[in-house]
Formats: structure tokens, sequence, C-alpha cells
């Protein structure tokens, strides 16, 4: 800007400081910058957060699947294990008892021996899951059925599949009994 002293010749103005728009301009940009990075920052985390609860997830469905099918080929052959919907009940060798049980997000298992229980664990399958226990036939077998269901959530765009974990009632005890004596091993 040039100013202009009367009559005589024009000097350049310098202007010191800032005025309040500028200010108020700049101080709303930065308001701005520090919104989306926090919301940037929450989004984040909240998906760090899923992530994390689908790996537990994840790995606790492993573990069961690989104890469940443990204890259902040690059982008794089919008829001792006739399950609920939530509850299964196995008889195992030298009186060992192992009972699971659905909740929600979870499934427990309790070994018991001579009454006591000598065993307790929860299997974390995730909060938007379900499990329950069904009979399986194929022909003259018998399975059992652990089924973990995907509950229905807004925003999906195919429908959950179930999850079934299959084992064969006294798989473990048959075998044993139809090998040939002094024959080879699977």
């Amino acid at each position: 800007m040039i100013r202009r002293a009367r009559g005589g010749p024009a000097v350049p103005s310098y202007r010191r400081g800032i005025s309040l728009i500028e200010m108020m301009v700049a101080i709303t940009c930065v308001s701005i910058l520090l919104g989306l990075c926090a919301v940037s920052i929450q989004t984040l985390w909240r998906a760090a957060g899923d992530g994390q609860a689908r790996r537990t997830a994840a790995a606790g469905l492993n573990r069961l699947a690989e104890q469940f099918r443990e204890d259902v080929h040690a059982a008794s052959p089919p008829g001792d294990g006739d399950p609920s919907e939530s509850k299964l009940h196995l008889s195992l060798e030298n009186g060992i008892t192992v009972a699971y049980e659905t909740r929600a997000g979870r499934v427990e298992r309790v070994e018991s021996a001579a009454g006591k229980v000598t065993r307790r664990e929860s299997y974390v399958i995730g909060r938007d899951r379900s499990a329950r226990f069904e009979h399986r036939d194929d022909g003259p077998r018998r399975f059992l059925a652990l089924v973990v269901r995907h509950e229905s959530r807004k925003g999906r765009t195919e429908p959950p599949r179930p999850i079934e974990i299959l084992a064969l009632p006294g798989k473990d005890r048959i075998e044993e009994f139809a090998r040939p004596k002094g024959g080879p091993t699977r």
C-alpha cells in the first residue's frame, strides 16, 4: 500500500502485525485439520480393535475345533453324546466326563473326573456369533456337529455362512478295536 503525504512524494507504507480476520481464518483452518485428524485416529483405533477381536475369535474357534474333535473322537460311541441345542455331555475313558455349554459369544468346556471338576476352559468365538450342537447322519455313521453362526448385521452384503465342526463319536475307540492284532497302525 502506498501512502501520499500532503503535497509530497509517495512513500510506501509497511503494515505491522495481522488483522483480526486473518487470525480467525488461520484458527479455523487449524481447527478443521485437527478435527479431521481426530476422526481419522478414532477410525483407525476402531478398525484395529475390530481386527484384534476377529483374530482372537478365530484363534479361539481353532482351539475349540481341535478340542471338540479330540473329545468327541475319544467319547463313547453314539448314544452317550446326545446333544441339546446349547449343551453336550460326553463320557470318556476312566470315568472322565466333558460338558460343553454355549453362551453369548463363547463356548464353555468343563472336564470332570469322579464328580470333581478337573479342568475348565472358555473359548471366545466372537460377540456376533452363536453356537449350537447337532447330530448329523451319514448313512450308518452318526456325527456330532458344532455349528457356529454369525448374527446378521446391518450393511452386510452377503448372508453369513455357518461354520460347522464335525466329529465322529468313538472314532478312536472304534479304530482301536478294529485294528488287527500285530498289524500295522495308521
